[in-house]
């Protein structure tokens, strides 16, 4: 289950999220940003959206000795996104072009306003404008401006995320991970291909999670229990940490089925039972393809 928009950080005391309102207040008080609603997720007073879960996420990474400042840069960048995206009304369509992104979230915390389309299941992938210093959202009006169709913008999204957003392929000892600085990085899951084998054989699914933003976790289904489980751990764990947090589920991604948006990935769903440090205890419900791939494996194994 995604992450709900509505959650604080669970280091959160009842006395850190006190302080963490009084000086988010005072800043956007300051700044002369006056909004609506309740934390994370607020409303300016003309209308436009504003969450705050990443900036939570991102002190709760931090003593909090060092939330004024982290918080008063956030302000002056909200300030100046703001501007930014009010100047999107005078941009050429040549920029926007170049400026197409894809970043992708759990489908229930996007909000009605942005144009998205279907992604693996459980995820969206929005259709975003990559601009200096920070992204926003595009708009059906823009596009409609801009004189470029929905199906059109995303494949230009697509191609400009995959080609202009770095991206560092790590390995560990039994899973690897894609990631990278941009919050489209892990739109990278779009460019992965089933894992070659060295004697000629066909290529192995993979498991792959999206725990943030930032990153994809991937492992061939070599050995399935293992894959599964490791995959499963390292996006929780990720989710949790954030920023950004994106899902904890993982999915099965196989050629024959996966698709170019990936919506035939098969979800590889996880109930937390207890979390405790990096020990974590879940009960894993397996989809037919994968449960198939498992089963055929175990006698091999024996």
């Amino acid at each position: 289950m995604p992450k709900l928009s509505d959650e604080w950080p669970h280091s959160f005391t009842r006395a850190d999220r006190r302080r963490f309102a009084a000086l988010l207040g005072k800043a956007m008080q300051r700044a002369g940003l006056r909004t609506t609603g309740a934390i994370p997720d607020l409303r300016t007073e003309d209308g436009g959206f504003m969450s705050v879960r990443n900036l939570l996420d991102e002190c709760a990474s931090i003593s909090a000795s060092r939330w004024p400042a982290r918080i008063a840069v956030w302000t002056e960048t909200v300030q100046s996104s703001r501007k930014i995206f009010s100047e999107a009304d005078t941009m050429s369509a040549e920029i926007a072009e170049a400026s197409f992104r894809i970043r992708l979230f759990a489908d229930e915390d996007v909000p009605d306003f942005m144009v998205t389309r279907p992604a693996m299941p459980g995820l969206v992938a929005a259709l975003y404008l990559a601009r200096p210093g920070f992204g926003h959202n595009a708009r059906t009006d823009m596009l409609e401006r801009w004189g470029f169709g929905i199906d059109e913008a995303f494949e230009i999204a697509r191609a400009n995320t995959l080609r202009r957003e770095p991206i560092e392929f790590v390995e560990h000892d039994d899973y690897s991970v894609l990631e990278g600085p941009s919050i489209y990085a892990s739109s990278h899951v779009f460019s992965l291909e089933p894992a070659e084998t060295p004697d000629g054989s066909p290529p192995l699914p993979l498991i792959v999670g999206i725990p943030t933003r930032h990153c994809v976790v991937l492992e061939p289904l070599r050995s399935p229990g293992t894959a599964i489980a490791t995959v499963l751990a390292q996006t929780y764990i990720r989710f949790r940490q954030g920023p950004g947090p994106t899902h904890h589920r993982a999915w099965l991604f196989d050629a024959a089925s996966f698709g170019r948006w990936g919506e035939g990935a098969e979800p590889v769903d996880v109930a937390i039972l207890s979390y405790e440090r990096d020990d974590i205890r879940c009960r894993i419900t397996m989809g037919p393809r994968l449960q198939a791939m498992y089963d055929a494996f175990r006698p091999a194994a024996a």
